[in-house]
């Protein structure tokens, strides 16, 4: 007989919420709920810590149990035995070889990418694609200078609650 005893989130959930006192005004209510959002990335967090610290425990004392063992599981990725076919089938291998897009970048550098992407289907097309970050204008302009181009980017990120410069709490 073991003591070990699952929790379900809904379980977690209720007893959080019968334990802590829920705010009527839909404003701080919202806020209690993102309290419990933040606390729970921490104890998220907490706890995986201290599981992967206790699995690392048992392994490295090499602990046993009648009931429970520690089992290494593997993602099930099959992978292309790259040696074996440039040895085996050369003509398939430099048929599918290939370099991964983020690997080109670091190797010739986004302008020599660039470059070539233009080479290979011509300014107008490529133009879609074009991209200039802050850090690389600033290369070649003051930031000064650069400020007068620069926009805001617009995209939201999310809706919160925030107490009034004006409010009077109590």
């Amino acid at each position: 007989m073991t003591s070990y005893v699952q929790f379900t989130a809904d379980e977690i959930i209720d007893c959080l919420l019968d334990t802590l006192t829920a705010p009527e005004d839909f404003f701080e209510l919202a806020m209690y709920y993102d309290s419990f959002v933040q606390a729970s990335k921490e104890i998220t967090e907490y706890f995986r810590n201290s599981y992967n610290q206790t699995i690392q425990f048992l392994r490295t004392e090499n602990i046993k149990s009648d009931i429970y063992e520690v089992v290494e599981k593997f993602n099930e990725n099959k992978v292309v035995d790259k040696a074996k076919l440039k040895a085996e089938n050369p003509d398939v291998y430099y048929s599918a070889v290939h370099i991964k897009g983020s690997d080109a970048a670091k190797i010739l550098g986004s302008a020599e990418l660039y470059k070539a992407v233009v080479n290979k289907i011509g300014k107008e097309r490529a133009a879609r694609y074009e991209h200039v970050n802050v850090d690389d204008m600033d290369i070649y302009l003051h930031p000064v200078e650069g400020a007068a181009y620069l926009k805001e980017d617009g995209r939201s990120k999310g809706f919160f609650i925030e107490v009034k410069e004006s409010a009077d709490l109590v």
